[in-house]
């Protein structure tokens, strides 16, 4: 019989005791045939476990569990990390708006110059970066023009786009500008 329950137990842990109390009564309750013709009509088994054997396997899956939560967390993380810094390449002034959401007091005159600063360079790295640095090129140049300067250049960029086949482009060119103004 304790053969029996030892086979039964093997595939067992620690913490499935009950488990295999229940499983070792199920089959030992029944009727069994021994040696020199003595019978087992029923038998019951208790599974006891040493509190020192369940607390150490008890403290190993906890310390497993937290490592899984922290190697969760800290994915998450660097998943937040990448959305915002994607986020970031597409809109710079995405680092101004969190900052102003999470601590207003921080946000002093020279955070603006500093969110510039950080605006050109995360532009330096978006996908679009080119064509960042080109109308950054473009404000900054144009920052002093005179608005008629100003509009004289817009013009020929329209100009320019609609003789390339960019007709819509240069609408969409005019109304953003036209938006600005």
């Amino acid at each position: 019989m304790i053969e029996q329950v030892e086979a039964l137990a093997r595939p067992l842990s620690v913490l499935e005791h009950h488990r295999l109390q229940h499983q070792a009564n199920a089959v030992l309750g029944q009727a069994v045939s021994l040696a020199h013709g003595f019978w087992v009509r029923w038998a019951s088994v208790y599974v006891h476990v040493l509190p020192q054997d369940l607390g150490a396997l008890l403290d190993a899956q906890r310390r497993q569990l937290a490592a899984k939560l922290a190697d969760e967390t800290e994915r998450l993380r660097i998943e937040r990390i990448i959305s915002f810094r994607n986020s970031l390449r597409e809109d710079p002034t995405l680092a101004l708006a969190q900052m102003l959401l999470e601590s207003p007091a921080a946000v002093t005159p020279s955070t603006f110059d500093t969110m510039e600063s950080i605006a050109s360079r995360v532009a330096a790295y978006a996908p679009g970066a080119k064509a960042v640095a080109v109308a950054q090129l473009l404000r900054d140049f144009t920052a002093e023009l005179k608005p008629d300067a100003k509009q004289f250049i817009a013009d020929r960029l329209c100009t320019v786009l609609v003789e390339f086949g960019g007709t819509a482009e240069a609408e969409e060119l005019r109304a953003i500008l036209r938006a600005d103004s």
